[in-house]
């Protein structure tokens, strides 16, 4: 056992190799050439924040809101991150919003719910033809 003990510590210092002995062929005696620097831009520091969602069945809450609010489906589309889908609901008379995130086609969670919209820049004119968003067709997500 003595001797087991002892074989091992020498493995063990043998593979460890902690002192500072860098070998002289990979250091470069002379000094890195001078780089341009590009223009100095100001970082933006970016914070992940964790926040709890309310989810549910996505025929649930797809069904309340088109049936107990005013609202609308104006956006939808993929999120880059995950693919998850996301859609934007709005009533404009009300000037409330509901955002949602289906992270699976049965999930569905709110992103954020909200007062006093605006929408800026969007063309209040409506289209005699095209076509419209359906609900049977928001009820099923691929």
């Amino acid at each position: 056992m003595k001797h087991l003990i002892t074989l091992m510590a020498v493995f063990l210092l043998m593979g460890c190799q902690t002192n500072n002995n860098t070998p002289k062929d990979i250091t470069s005696p002379a000094p890195v050439a001078n780089v341009e620097k590009k223009e100095d831009k100001p970082v933006i520091e970016a914070v992940l924040i964790n926040k709890p969602l309310y989810c549910g069945p996505s025929e649930q809450i797809l069904m309340g809101i088109l049936n107990n609010t005013k609202e609308q489906p104006i956006l939808m589309w993929n999120d880059e991150t995950h693919g998850h889908k996301v859609m934007v609901f709005v009533d404009k008379e009300a000037q409330t919003t509901t955002v949602l995130e289906w992270p699976n086609p049965q999930l569905v969670c709110f992103l954020s719910t909200g007062v006093g919209a605006s929408t800026h820049g969007m063309s209040e004119k409506k289209k005699e033809s095209g076509l419209g968003i359906s609900n049977k067709r928001v009820l099923t997500l691929h």
